[in-house]
Protein backbone atom coordinates (compact mmCIF):
# COMPACT_ATOMS: atom_id res chain seq x y z
CA UNK A 1 0.00 0.00 0.00
CA UNK A 2 1.32 3.48 -0.90
CA UNK A 3 2.37 6.02 1.73
CA UNK A 4 0.67 9.42 1.98
CA UNK A 5 3.41 11.25 0.04
CA UNK A 6 5.99 10.36 -2.56
CA UNK A 7 9.69 10.96 -2.11
CA UNK A 8 11.28 14.00 -3.80
CA UNK A 9 14.00 13.17 -6.30
CA UNK A 10 17.20 14.67 -7.66
CA UNK A 11 18.57 14.80 -11.21
CA UNK A 12 22.21 13.96 -11.95
CA UNK A 13 23.02 15.19 -15.45
CA UNK A 14 26.20 14.99 -17.50
CA UNK A 15 25.79 18.04 -19.71
CA UNK A 16 27.78 20.55 -21.74
CA UNK A 17 27.38 24.29 -21.08
CA UNK A 18 24.70 24.19 -23.84
CA UNK A 19 22.92 21.36 -21.93
CA UNK A 20 24.00 18.56 -24.28
CA UNK A 21 23.48 15.17 -22.62
CA UNK A 22 24.15 12.47 -25.23
CA UNK A 23 25.44 11.52 -28.64
CA UNK A 24 24.35 8.77 -31.02
CA UNK A 25 21.93 7.32 -28.48
CA UNK A 26 24.70 6.86 -25.91
CA UNK A 27 25.75 8.65 -22.74
CA UNK A 28 28.41 11.36 -23.15
CA UNK A 29 31.99 10.10 -23.33
CA UNK A 30 32.60 9.40 -19.63
CA UNK A 31 36.40 9.64 -19.65
CA UNK A 32 36.86 11.98 -16.70
CA UNK A 33 37.76 10.00 -13.56
CA UNK A 34 36.68 12.94 -11.41
CA UNK A 35 33.16 12.95 -12.85
CA UNK A 36 32.84 9.18 -12.51
CA UNK A 37 33.94 9.34 -8.88
CA UNK A 38 31.58 12.26 -8.27
CA UNK A 39 28.64 10.37 -9.76
CA UNK A 40 29.32 7.22 -7.76
CA UNK A 41 29.88 9.04 -4.48
CA UNK A 42 26.84 11.29 -4.92
CA UNK A 43 24.40 8.52 -5.80
CA UNK A 44 25.77 5.96 -3.31
CA UNK A 45 26.30 7.84 -0.05
CA UNK A 46 23.62 7.77 2.66
CA UNK A 47 23.43 9.18 6.16
CA UNK A 48 21.78 5.96 7.38
CA UNK A 49 23.93 2.89 6.68
CA UNK A 50 20.82 0.70 6.87
CA UNK A 51 19.30 2.43 3.84
CA UNK A 52 20.37 2.83 0.23
CA UNK A 53 19.67 5.22 -2.61
CA UNK A 54 17.61 4.50 -5.71
CA UNK A 55 18.67 5.38 -9.25
CA UNK A 56 15.98 5.65 -11.91
CA UNK A 57 16.89 5.47 -15.60
CA UNK A 58 15.36 4.84 -19.00
CA UNK A 59 15.94 1.60 -20.91
CA UNK A 60 18.45 3.21 -23.30
CA UNK A 61 20.49 4.60 -20.41
CA UNK A 62 20.55 1.14 -18.82
CA UNK A 63 21.80 -0.38 -22.08
CA UNK A 64 24.47 2.32 -22.48
CA UNK A 65 26.09 1.34 -19.17
CA UNK A 66 28.84 -1.26 -19.72
CA UNK A 67 27.52 -4.73 -18.84
CA UNK A 68 30.20 -5.25 -16.18
CA UNK A 69 28.83 -2.24 -14.25
CA UNK A 70 25.15 -3.24 -14.45
CA UNK A 71 23.31 -2.97 -12.15
CA UNK A 72 24.99 0.00 -10.47
CA UNK A 73 26.48 -1.42 -7.28
CA UNK A 74 25.15 -0.43 -3.88
CA UNK A 75 22.06 1.28 -5.27
CA UNK A 76 18.51 0.18 -6.02
CA UNK A 77 18.30 0.21 -9.83
CA UNK A 78 14.93 1.03 -11.41
CA UNK A 79 14.60 0.89 -15.19
CA UNK A 80 11.73 2.60 -17.03
CA UNK A 81 10.28 1.11 -20.21
CA UNK A 82 6.98 1.33 -22.06
CA UNK A 83 7.25 -2.42 -22.49
CA UNK A 84 6.91 -2.80 -18.73
CA UNK A 85 3.75 -0.67 -18.78
CA UNK A 86 2.31 -2.83 -21.55
CA UNK A 87 3.23 -5.99 -19.64
CA UNK A 88 1.50 -4.64 -16.54
CA UNK A 89 -1.63 -3.82 -18.50
CA UNK A 90 -1.73 -7.31 -20.05
CA UNK A 91 -1.25 -8.86 -16.61
CA UNK A 92 -4.10 -6.76 -15.19
CA UNK A 93 -6.37 -7.72 -18.08
CA UNK A 94 -5.51 -11.37 -17.56
CA UNK A 95 -6.18 -11.15 -13.81
CA UNK A 96 -9.49 -9.35 -14.36
CA UNK A 97 -10.57 -11.92 -16.93
CA UNK A 98 -9.54 -14.78 -14.65
CA UNK A 99 -11.32 -13.24 -11.69
CA UNK A 100 -14.52 -12.93 -13.71
CA UNK A 101 -14.45 -16.66 -14.38
CA UNK A 102 -13.64 -17.41 -10.75
CA UNK A 103 -16.47 -15.19 -9.55
CA UNK A 104 -18.89 -17.18 -11.73
CA UNK A 105 -17.73 -20.60 -10.62
CA UNK A 106 -16.20 -20.24 -7.12
CA UNK A 107 -16.53 -18.10 -4.00
CA UNK A 108 -14.27 -14.97 -4.11
CA UNK A 109 -12.10 -16.35 -1.32
CA UNK A 110 -10.72 -18.96 -3.71
CA UNK A 111 -9.15 -16.38 -5.99
CA UNK A 112 -5.32 -16.37 -5.98
CA UNK A 113 -3.41 -13.66 -4.08
CA UNK A 114 -2.46 -10.67 -6.20
CA UNK A 115 1.32 -9.97 -6.35
CA UNK A 116 2.41 -6.72 -4.69
CA UNK A 117 3.69 -3.80 -6.75
CA UNK A 118 7.23 -4.59 -5.59
CA UNK A 119 6.92 -8.24 -6.58
CA UNK A 120 5.62 -7.26 -10.02
CA UNK A 121 8.49 -4.75 -10.46
CA UNK A 122 11.04 -7.42 -9.50
CA UNK A 123 9.52 -9.84 -12.01
CA UNK A 124 9.72 -7.27 -14.81
CA UNK A 125 13.24 -6.18 -13.88
CA UNK A 126 14.53 -9.75 -13.68
CA UNK A 127 14.65 -9.78 -17.47
CA UNK A 128 17.47 -7.23 -17.22
CA UNK A 129 19.39 -8.40 -14.15
CA UNK A 130 18.82 -9.80 -10.69
CA UNK A 131 17.67 -7.18 -8.20
CA UNK A 132 16.61 -4.66 -10.85
CA UNK A 133 13.08 -3.24 -10.68
CA UNK A 134 11.14 -2.59 -13.86
CA UNK A 135 8.55 0.17 -14.09
CA UNK A 136 6.33 1.45 -16.88
CA UNK A 137 6.61 5.16 -16.04
CA UNK A 138 8.34 7.69 -13.83
CA UNK A 139 5.21 8.22 -11.76
CA UNK A 140 4.80 4.47 -11.27
CA UNK A 141 8.43 4.21 -10.10
CA UNK A 142 7.98 7.08 -7.63
CA UNK A 143 4.77 5.54 -6.34
CA UNK A 144 6.62 2.26 -5.84
CA UNK A 145 9.38 4.01 -3.88
CA UNK A 146 6.74 5.63 -1.70
CA UNK A 147 5.16 2.30 -0.84
CA UNK A 148 5.38 0.79 2.63
CA UNK A 149 7.69 -1.90 1.24
CA UNK A 150 10.37 0.56 0.10
CA UNK A 151 9.79 3.94 1.73
CA UNK A 152 11.87 3.20 4.84
CA UNK A 153 14.58 1.35 2.88
CA UNK A 154 15.45 4.17 0.45
CA UNK A 155 17.06 7.45 1.51
CA UNK A 156 17.51 9.43 -1.74
CA UNK A 157 16.18 9.07 -5.27
CA UNK A 158 18.27 10.07 -8.30
CA UNK A 159 17.19 10.33 -11.96
CA UNK A 160 20.21 9.55 -14.18
CA UNK A 161 18.82 9.59 -17.74
CA UNK A 162 18.05 9.63 -20.55
CA UNK A 163 16.75 12.63 -22.45
CA UNK A 164 13.03 11.85 -22.36
CA UNK A 165 13.16 10.90 -18.69
CA UNK A 166 15.03 14.13 -17.87
CA UNK A 167 12.50 16.22 -19.83
CA UNK A 168 9.61 14.70 -17.89
CA UNK A 169 11.44 14.87 -14.56
CA UNK A 170 12.32 18.55 -14.93
CA UNK A 171 8.61 19.39 -15.15
CA UNK A 172 7.65 17.10 -12.29
CA UNK A 173 6.49 18.66 -8.98
CA UNK A 174 8.67 16.21 -7.01
CA UNK A 175 11.90 17.38 -8.68
CA UNK A 176 13.89 18.99 -5.86
CA UNK A 177 17.53 19.27 -6.99
CA UNK A 178 19.59 19.31 -10.19
CA UNK A 179 23.25 18.24 -10.17
CA UNK A 180 25.18 19.15 -13.34
CA UNK A 181 28.53 17.77 -14.46
CA UNK A 182 30.30 19.03 -17.58
CA UNK A 183 30.94 16.90 -20.63
CA UNK A 184 31.75 17.20 -24.32
CA UNK A 185 30.31 16.81 -27.84
CA UNK A 186 26.60 15.90 -27.88
CA UNK A 187 23.60 15.71 -30.19
CA UNK A 188 20.89 15.28 -27.52
CA UNK A 189 20.01 18.24 -25.33
CA UNK A 190 18.01 19.07 -22.22
CA UNK A 191 15.17 21.58 -22.33
CA UNK A 192 16.19 24.99 -21.01
CA UNK A 193 16.37 25.05 -17.21
CA UNK A 194 14.01 27.62 -15.72
CA UNK A 195 15.80 29.34 -12.79
CA UNK A 196 12.41 30.45 -11.47
CA UNK A 197 11.55 26.80 -10.73
CA UNK A 198 14.82 25.58 -9.23
CA UNK A 199 18.53 26.26 -9.14
CA UNK A 200 21.52 24.06 -9.75
CA UNK A 201 22.59 22.60 -6.41
CA UNK A 202 26.03 21.29 -7.33
CA UNK A 203 28.31 20.81 -10.31
CA UNK A 204 31.55 18.88 -10.67
CA UNK A 205 34.59 20.42 -12.31
CA UNK A 206 36.94 18.40 -14.56
CA UNK A 207 40.05 20.25 -13.34
CA UNK A 208 39.95 18.98 -9.76
CA UNK A 209 37.35 16.19 -9.87
CA UNK A 210 35.85 17.69 -6.72
CA UNK A 211 32.19 18.41 -6.13
CA UNK A 212 30.54 21.34 -4.40
CA UNK A 213 29.94 20.80 -0.71
CA UNK A 214 28.32 22.59 2.20
CA UNK A 215 29.85 25.27 4.43
CA UNK A 216 28.31 25.16 7.88
CA UNK A 217 29.25 28.13 10.06
CA UNK A 218 28.34 28.05 13.75
CA UNK A 219 28.95 31.05 15.99
CA UNK A 220 28.72 30.96 19.75
CA UNK A 221 29.39 33.58 22.42
CA UNK A 222 29.94 36.26 19.75
CA UNK A 223 30.97 39.74 20.79
CA UNK A 224 30.93 43.15 19.11
CA UNK A 225 33.43 45.92 19.75
CA UNK A 226 31.89 49.07 21.21
CA UNK A 227 32.97 51.23 18.27
CA UNK A 228 31.34 48.77 15.79
CA UNK A 229 27.81 48.91 17.23
CA UNK A 230 26.56 51.87 15.18
CA UNK A 231 28.00 50.63 11.85
CA UNK A 232 26.40 47.21 12.47
CA UNK A 233 23.04 48.83 13.19
CA UNK A 234 23.36 50.57 9.83
CA UNK A 235 24.24 47.30 8.12
CA UNK A 236 21.17 45.57 9.58
CA UNK A 237 18.97 48.06 7.71
CA UNK A 238 20.13 46.61 4.38
CA UNK A 239 17.97 43.97 2.71
CA UNK A 240 19.87 40.68 2.25
CA UNK A 241 21.08 39.93 -1.28
CA UNK A 242 22.09 36.66 -2.92
CA UNK A 243 25.74 35.69 -3.00
CA UNK A 244 27.46 36.12 -6.38
CA UNK A 245 28.49 33.19 -8.57
CA UNK A 246 32.07 32.55 -9.65
CA UNK A 247 32.21 31.14 -13.18
CA UNK A 248 35.37 29.31 -14.24
CA UNK A 249 36.36 28.65 -17.85
CA UNK A 250 35.26 24.99 -18.43
CA UNK A 251 37.62 24.59 -21.39
CA UNK A 252 40.65 24.63 -19.12
CA UNK A 253 41.78 21.20 -17.89
CA UNK A 254 45.17 22.14 -16.41
CA UNK A 255 44.96 23.96 -13.10
CA UNK A 256 48.25 25.77 -13.83
CA UNK A 257 46.95 27.20 -17.11
CA UNK A 258 44.35 29.57 -15.68
CA UNK A 259 44.67 33.32 -16.22
CA UNK A 260 42.63 36.23 -14.86
CA UNK A 261 40.26 36.20 -17.87
CA UNK A 262 39.19 32.60 -17.06
CA UNK A 263 37.23 33.81 -14.03
CA UNK A 264 34.01 35.79 -14.01
CA UNK A 265 32.03 37.00 -11.00
CA UNK A 266 28.31 37.12 -11.83
CA UNK A 267 25.60 38.75 -9.77
CA UNK A 268 27.86 40.73 -7.44
CA UNK A 269 25.71 43.59 -6.14
CA UNK A 270 27.12 44.86 -2.83
CA UNK A 271 25.57 47.57 -0.69
CA UNK A 272 27.40 50.83 -0.11
CA UNK A 273 30.53 50.66 2.00
CA UNK A 274 30.09 50.93 5.77
CA UNK A 275 33.34 51.87 7.45
CA UNK A 276 34.40 50.38 10.75
CA UNK A 277 37.45 51.64 12.56
CA UNK A 278 40.06 49.16 13.66
CA UNK A 279 39.34 47.85 17.18
CA UNK A 280 42.39 47.17 19.34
Amino acid sequence: MAMDSRMPFQLVIAATPTLGIGKGGQLPDWKLPGDMAYFKELTSRTRDSARQNAVIMGRKTWESIPAKFRPLKGRLNIVLSRAFADAGARHADSENSGNAVVNQQQPPACAGKQPSALESAKERGSALAAGVLGSGSLDAALELLGSEELHDRVENVFIIGGGQVYAEALQHPDCAVVHLTQEFECDTFLPKLDPALYGIWSASQPVTGLRAGELVHVMGDAHVYANHVEPLKEQLKNAPRHFPTLKINPAKTDIDSFVFEDFEVVGYAPHATIKMKMAV
